[in-house]
């Protein structure tokens, strides 16, 4: 029956008429679809159109017909543009680390004596969909440190291909973000990378070092004529790429991959990706790891014997681990109740690790270590009674268990990041905002375990930190203040804040609600402080460096006010909830401010809109990170060039 006329016409879902935008978005789509398998269709729509209307902008044209043109007239550049712009490269430092760790503890001695047999003695890699090239490189630090161990007689080679030609050459020039390589193990990066100098001084580039250890081509994975070039290979690293491919691609693509696999090496695909119901003449022999043809009849040494498809972790911080793995057990060292709580979602059970126990500080932990004999310790820097720096020196020893630090301090503080690797930390995780721990979950497990299997080893300080290293200098305190705002119940965690402050700090101001508790909080506060204390009353007084200050909200309000108005830092250092006078204080000065609110507070509005929600004890390090990298007063600290 017709639908034209009946009665539930009404109920027909209205075409949408394409417009003259959905054509040409189309159409651009299908000839990049066309020439590198990606499939970009109607769920890729809005992806294209926002990277497309960013290129126009780029190009200074407003329409998409304009750009059309400007395509048609350009068509061989603009091509491998829009090749560059419309694949995704999301890829980090040893992403996927239990893949890593697979070839070096599982698969390199197997493949040892077959590579020392033969005559170039050279063990090859192939990272297929190699993007801006951090896969290429983490092969290449991974393998460099594992055999230096197992086997230095042999050498290795590490080849990364892209289809898109300015990834290729993003691996080439080998130059990263600072904070990207931050994100890699220690131990791996060694003395591998250095600073840039000039326009990249603020990157890391890599030595020939590493580069002589590794090569980078175009290569299109649908063009069989120069897959058939590559040549053979002991791994190939093919991951996170067939997600983007049709079922039939993804076979085509494997069936030619694995005749470039010698028969005992191994096909890696990224852990959400299965080659599982494609037909495909290959068995798995680990966490999405294949080999060609069927699987032998006798089980090979140190290799899964399942031939299930891989599940994907319904943890909410999936991290797929090996069959044979025995859980390592982990200590966590920190005062913050709700990093504790993250963290324990982060070792949680299937994870390949166990939480043994806790501390909330280095005197507590020292009992821990003694009782529980973790396998790692996570260890924070800020806590009372002993910090992480007093314990390592205090502690730390070869018999130690190695120790990885996870602190909100800056990984450049010499005073304190770099003192807490020379005193024997293996390795530095920058702790970022409360509520987006989350977000660093592989890096800390990756650099957890890589911490304990490089235990032998001597912790290092790798070449980068030496370059970047820096003392945190404060230049013209005056023209800078530290706000405190609190209530009278967390005087001692004000007065811990304080007595981490020194004479060449910013002066620091008190606030309390109103002018009637100032004498009492004033007596209360000069009682325990070695710091001299002021009261102000006027709202116009000159502020001196290393001095502290305490003044009611309306008292306050002047002097912030009359700061405000010239160019001048404030740091605003949020210890409980706030009336809404305090709130309105911080809301109307905030532009350009620092503002840090503690985790007991981390759900208010005011938490919304600060920079970070952080434990108290961490506090004054951001605020005189803060100071010291505020623009208007530079750095003095030396801080090294690369060589």
């Amino acid at each position: 029956m017709s639908c034209r006329n009946s009665k539930f016409s009404h109920l027909r879902k209205p075409h949408k008429k394409m417009t003259n935008n959905d054509t040409i978005i189309q159409s651009l789509s299908a000839i990049i679809s066309r020439i590198t398998g990606v499939q970009l269709g109607e769920k890729q729509k809005h992806m294209v159109e926002s990277r497309l209307t960013k290129r126009m902008l780029d190009l200074n044209l407003s329409t998409f017909d304009e750009y059309f043109r400007y395509f048609k007239a350009n068509e061989h550049v603009e091509t491998q543009g829009l090749i560059s712009l419309l694949t995704t490269h999301h890829t980090y430092f040893f992403r996927e680390f239990s893949q890593i760790q697979y070839v070096c503890e599982t698969m390199l001695p197997e493949l040892i004596p077959i590579i020392r047999a033969r005559p170039d003695r050279t063990l090859r890699v192939w990272s297929a969909a190699s993007s801006y090239g951090q896969e290429v490189y983490s092969l290449a630090m991974a393998l460099h440190f594992h055999l230096k161990q197992l086997a230095p007689d042999l050498k290795f080679h590490v080849h990364g291909t892209d289809v898109d030609a300015k990834s290729v050459q993003v691996g080439i020039n080998g130059v990263y973000a600072r904070k990207e390589l931050n994100a890699a193990p220690a131990q791996y990066c060694a003395d591998f990378w250095m600073r840039g100098t000039g326009a990249i001084s603020n990157y890391v580039k890599a030595k020939n070092s590493i580069k002589s250890f590794v090569s980078f081509d175009t290569v299109n994975l649908q063009d069989q004529t120069q897959l058939a070039k590559q040549g053979m290979f002991d791994i190939i690293f093919c991951r996170n790429v067939f997600i983007y491919f049709t079922p039939e691609q993804i076979r085509t693509i494997t069936h030619q991959l694995l005749k470039h696999v010698h028969p005992h090496g191994g096909l890696f695909i990224g852990i959400s990706e299965s080659l599982h119901g494609l037909n495909v003449d290959a068995h798995s022999i680990g966490p999405s790891i294949y080999r060609a043809g069927t699987r032998p009849s006798t089980r090979t040494q140190g290799v899964s014997a399942s031939t299930k498809p891989e599940k994907e972790a319904k943890s909410p911080f999936p991290s797929p681990t090996l069959a044979s793995e025995k859980p390592l057990r982990v200590l966590c060292v920190d005062d913050s109740p709700t990093v504790i709580a993250i963290l324990k979602k982060v070792f949680s059970a299937g994870s390949g690790f166990e939480l043994v126990g806790t501390a909330v500080h280095g005197k507590d932990a020292i009992d821990k270590v003694k009782v529980l004999k973790p396998d790692v310790m996570t260890l924070d820097i800020h806590m009372p009674e002993m910090d992480g720096v007093s314990y390592l020196k205090s502690q730390f020893n070869k018999e130690h268990c190695p120790v990885v630090m996870i602190s909100s301090v800056s990984r450049e503080n010499q005073d304190l990041a770099i003192e807490a690797l020379n005193a024997g930390a293996s390795d530095y995780i920058e702790k970022p905002s409360l509520n987006q721990l989350s977000e660093r979950i592989e890096e800390i497990r990756t650099k957890v375990r890589c911490a304990y299997q490089t235990k032998a080893s001597p912790p290092v300080i790798t070449s980068a930190d030496h370059d970047f290293k820096r003392k945190m200098v404060i230049n013209e305190p005056n023209k800078k203040t530290r706000v405190c705002l609190f209530q009278l119940s967390d005087r001692k965690k004000v007065l811990a804040s304080i007595k981490e402050t020194s004479k060449l700090d910013p002066p620091t101001l008190l606030i309390i609600g109103s002018d009637s508790n100032l004498d009492a909080t004033h007596k209360l506060f000069q009682a325990e402080l070695g710091h001299q204390l002021k009261t102000l009353s006027q709202g116009n007084e000159t502020l001196e460096a290393g001095v502290v200050y305490l003044a009611s909200i309306k008292t306050a309000s002047l002097i912030i006010s009359q700061r405000t108005t010239v160019p001048h830092s404030i740091s605003f250092l949020v210890y409980s909830a706030l009336t809404e006078p305090e709130q309105k204080l911080i809301k109307d000065s905030r532009k350009g401010q620092q503002l840090l609110v503690t985790e007991s507070d981390a759900e208010s509005s005011l938490a919304k809109i600060a920079d970070d929600v952080f434990p108290t004890t961490s506090f004054i390090a951001l605020s005189q990170e803060f100071f010291a990298n505020d623009p208007s007063a530079g750095i003095t600290a030396k801080t090294p060039k690369a060589a």
